[in-house]
């Protein structure tokens, strides 16, 4: 894939918190890795903390128990060098498994990577310098590259990702309502739209959404010709 013009990106180091479910299964790949989350039965406090259904919300339960910033350098580094040792090279940019982490997290992902690819939490806390706060923070999706409070680019993944059917009070997401997404881009000028999928799905979803992108009038390029 990187001789076809992919680009290496760490997402995570294990994807999973642990063995402890975070919320899902504590299986790597499904799990949060930078913050602890947990299933309830509403979305708003005070909330009922449950076993995971399909109905399930997912909501912040707080910081990891060693929130350091450099135990989380130790942890990227652990990851990057697994990718290394495989012989797929030096990834330069970071993924955050689900998008959900800590300042602390954030704070060591900035020193140890120049750009991430992702959508961004940010805390209340940020400017104040006071510990971030369960549920104060806000989720940020750009329309474009931009250059964030934690010292770093973040080039976009804006318009979320192919899914079948509900789960967790997430509705479907198909190609149309992907390309619906890209054309809402179009307002800002120079906007990138931009998206991933799971390889276990068919690929004729794929195939959909990369066409109705195009005649959109998008041009296709790697990431890192995003400025």
């Amino acid at each position: 894939m990187q001789g076809k013009g992919g680009t290496l990106i760490q997402h995570g180091t294990t994807h999973q918190m642990g063995t402890m479910d975070n919320p899902y299964s504590g299986r790597s790949g499904e799990d949060y890795e930078f913050y602890r989350f947990g299933c309830t039965s509403t979305d708003t406090a005070p909330y009922a903390f449950e076993e995971r259904t399909n109905d399930s919300y997912i909501t912040p339960v707080g910081r990891a128990a060693q929130d350091d910033v450099d135990e989380w350098g130790d942890r990227l580094d652990a990851g990057r060098s697994v990718m290394e040792d495989a012989g797929l090279g030096e990834p330069t940019i970071f993924e955050t498994p689900h998008y959900g982490r800590s300042v602390n997290s954030c704070v060591a992902m900035a020193q140890e990577y120049n750009a991430r690819y992702e959508q961004g939490d940010y805390y209340a806390s940020i400017l104040t310098g006071q510990p971030s706060e369960v549920g104060k923070s806000y989720s940020q999706q750009f329309p474009y590259t931009v250059h964030d409070i934690y010292g770093g680019a973040v080039y976009p993944e804006n318009l979320g990702n192919i899914t079948e059917g509900e789960q967790n009070n997430h509705a479907i997401r198909d190609p149309k309502f992907l390309i619906s997404r890209a054309k809402a881009n179009l307002t800002a000028r120079e906007s990138t739209a931009s998206f991933f999928f799971h390889p276990y799905l068919d690929l004729n979803y794929l195939k959909q959404t990369v066409h109705g992108i195009k005649e959109l009038g998008y041009e296709f390029a790697p990431v890192t010709e995003l400025k």
